[in-house]
């Protein structure tokens, strides 16, 4: 490859192509976080120690494998931070990197390594973004440029004020820091920047780059989990600015509750972001400010996260949350939001209002699934924020609304921007979506609880009656208990079939007197769904003999003839339509629930379906109905074959309900994803 003219910043096209044939050799060798570290320590070395470059390449040139792994481990030792493990992993890889070396050398020349230090940055800018940003191994690593200046810009470090990162990732929060200071005033002394690195990886590229920029970054000599163990616990700052690992499940104490940290609430254990964002806080002197990076799910996430998300906003460290555009990281579609968080000083009022910003239709597609923000829509966004700090009047349909707090703590302090700005229709609207996800959660979580206490009442029941032993249901042929007589259904109850023409000159209302009907039995029940109602007043003379009573038996007449229900008190007074026919039982000789479970028996059943016509549609009259045979047993053994097949009947009806909820809960999530409102765990598509 010949030399390309690098006396001036080359272009990002010609750093691209320049990049992409340097990692030639490396592509499918190994994955990239197996050589990422070293290969970006080679450019740094070839940026910032040529003298080091020069014995390194000198064993390179000799294909010296020891010399150059010798050579690079010297290189260790004069990069503090740059542990020997990281040295050069495995044969096929070493000779890659001294492939990638040597092309290195071709395109810088050391005898011009004034002129290479701007394109070797830019070209170090661009292996650091293609290594981790379209990796999803090392998405958490990476910010987007334009999330980082919009950031930086919303808050807009002053000189001399002390900025903190408390996980850095590779660093581009706090190099746009001294980039924005730099193209304000270099005359004036530049924000004191901090951070530190969550992994040894993190730790050792933000302290390449930090040097490459030529920013003086306190970063720790180590590795550090801020929410285990901060090393600077009791230092406070004026800014801090952080996209911690929101969606990974970070390891975090929860077991100290007089952690000052947590006091608005201890945070999930499986989730760290309200422990990110309570740390953001604990960090800020009185008056600081933080701009923090959240999923969106932060803003209506139930639970311990939703009551300490209401705590922050009642005590007015929540000052704006603005949502950005999906698709703004290179290898995740996640929807993100900034969250502005603000420490008040000793007397100073809680704010009444929480700025709320809708940006995710910006950006434009800068590649096939990725979005950036551009330089107007990001001063858009910061001048909106200072507006509202300044106190202007702060509201555009569709885009931003300053709202009071009294509003968000009416929609259980959700903070779901789009939800709060005129133009969002009820069935888009993120705040009713969330409600209703939540509604359908809790009834689940309720059905759920009843099924397995319905659960736990048959197992006592089966057992308690004899009919289940240790070893599971028996299975013996069981003996005919004396006492039990053979009659007929006509002789121990009345059966009336439903009026026949009476019914049709009735209107129909949503209140009233209920009317059954065959759709209404179900599970040897009686359910509400569909059910037709009559005006009270339209119930008169003939009609009343068509009501029903607490113990009454209904089974359907035509096309499924002998299906049951027991009528329980709530539908006492209803009326049973023309389809149905009433069994009301002599009580001194059997129960309702008898009836009820003595038809769905397999004899009675085939019976029925014996003596039912044999039109286009079955039925069954109330005359033949009468002589349907009944093996009858002591009233006493009637009731306790009633608790045990009720219980059964009590254990459906309650999964039922666990189904119709779970679909229900189903159905709710569906609008969430619909609207790009679902995220997963661990941040990933």
């Amino acid at each position: 490859m010949e030399p390309k003219s690098v006396s001036s910043p080359v272009g990002r096209a010609q750093v691209s192509e320049l990049a992409h044939d340097l990692l030639r050799a490396l592509r499918g060798l190994i994955e990239p976080r197996h050589y990422r570290v070293p290969l970006l320590a080679l450019v740094y070395l070839r940026s910032n120690a040529p003298e080091k470059w020069k014995e390194l390449r000198s064993s390179a040139g000799q294909h010296d494998r020891d010399g150059i792994t010798a050579a690079l481990q010297r290189v260790n030792t004069t990069l503090h931070w740059l542990p020997n493990h990281y040295g050069i992993p495995g044969s096929e890889t070493l000779e890659a990197l001294v492939e990638f070396a040597r092309e290195l050398d071709q395109e810088f020349p050391v005898d011009r390594s004034a002129a290479n230090v701007p394109a070797l940055s830019e070209l170090f800018d661009y292996l650091v973004e293609t290594l981790f940003a379209y990796n999803h191994d090392g998405v958490e690593y990476y910010t987007p440029w334009s999330v980082a200046r919009t950031m930086i810009r919303i808050i807009r470090p002053s000189s001399a004020e002390k900025v903190h990162d408390p996980c850095c990732g590779v660093g581009n929060l706090l190099i746009e820091t001294s980039r924005f200071h730099r193209e304000r005033d270099c005359s004036v002394p530049a924000p004191q920047l901090s951070a530190r690195a969550l992994t040894e990886e993190s730790l050792i590229v933000a302290s390449m780059r930090a040097e490459f920029e030529g920013a003086a970054v306190e970063i720790g000599a180590e590795p550090e989990n801020v929410l285990l163990r901060d090393s600077r616990a009791f230092e406070s700052f004026d800014v801090i600015l952080s996209n911690p690992p929101f969606g990974k499940n970070i390891q975090f104490d929860t077991s100290h509750k007089n952690d000052t940290r947590w006091r608005y609430g201890t945070p999930m254990g499986g989730d760290p972001s309200f422990a990110w964002l309570q740390h953001a806080v604990d960090k800020l002197v009185p008056g600081g400010r933080a701009a923090v990076l959240m999923g969106e799910q932060a803003g209506f996430s139930g639970g311990a996260n939703g009551r300490i998300r209401a705590a922050m906003l009642n005590d007015g460290v929540v000052e704006a949350v603005i949502t950005l555009p999906r698709g703004l990281f290179h290898a995740t579609g996640i929807s993100v939001s900034v969250w502005i968080l603000r420490k008040r000083t000793a007397g100073e009022s809680t704010r009444d209002e929480v700025l709320l910003i809708d940006a995710s239709e910006m950006g434009r597609l800068v590649e096939r699934n990725r979005r950036e923000l551009s330089h107007e829509e990001i001063e858009r966004i910061a001048n909106a924020y200072r507006d509202f700090r300044t106190g202007k009047n702060t509201a555009e349909e569709g885009f931003l609304r300053a709202v009071p707090l009294e509003e968000i703590q009416e929609r259980d302090h959700l903070l779901t921007p789009r939800g709060y700005l005129t133009g969002a229709s009820e069935e888009t609207d993120p705040v009713t979506i969330v409600r209703e996800v939540r509604q359908s959660d809790a009834r689940m979580l309720e059905v759920d609880e009843h099924a397995r206490h319905e659960d736990s009442v048959v197992e006592y029941a089966l057992s308690d009656s004899g009919l289940r032993s240790d070893s599971g249901l028996r299975s013996e042929n069981l003996p005919i208990e004396s006492g039990w007589g053979e009659i007929t259904l006509g002789e121990v109850c009345e059966a009336l079939a439903g009026p026949s023409g009476q019914l049709r000159k009735l209107e129909y209302h949503s209140e009233g007197v209920a009317l059954v009907a065959p759709k209404n039995i179900h599970n040897n029940r009686i359910i509400d769904e569909g059910m037709n109602h009559i005006a009270p007043e339209q119930i008169t003379g003939k009609l009343e003999r068509y009501r029903l009573a607490d113990g009454d038996v209904l089974c359907v007449r035509t096309g499924s003839p002998g299906r049951p229900a027991l009528v329980d008190p709530s539908h006492g007074g209803a009326l049973f339509g023309t389809a149905c026919i009433r069994l009301r039982p002599d009580t001194s000789l059997v129960t309702g629930q008898f009836l009820t479970y003595w038809l769905g028996t397999p004899q009675a059943r085939e019976w029925i379906s014996r003596n039912s016509s044999s039109g286009t549609i079955p039925s069954l009259n109330a005359r033949a109905l009468r002589a349907l045979p009944v093996r009858l047993p002591p009233l006493w053994v009637q009731r306790e074959i009633g608790r045990v097949f009720g219980t059964l009947d009590d254990k459906i009806a309650a999964h039922d309900n666990v189904v119709r909820a779970t679909a229900e809960l189903r159905e709710s999530l569906g609008s969430m994803l619909g609207n790009g409102m679902f995220s997963t765990s661990d941040g990933s598509d």
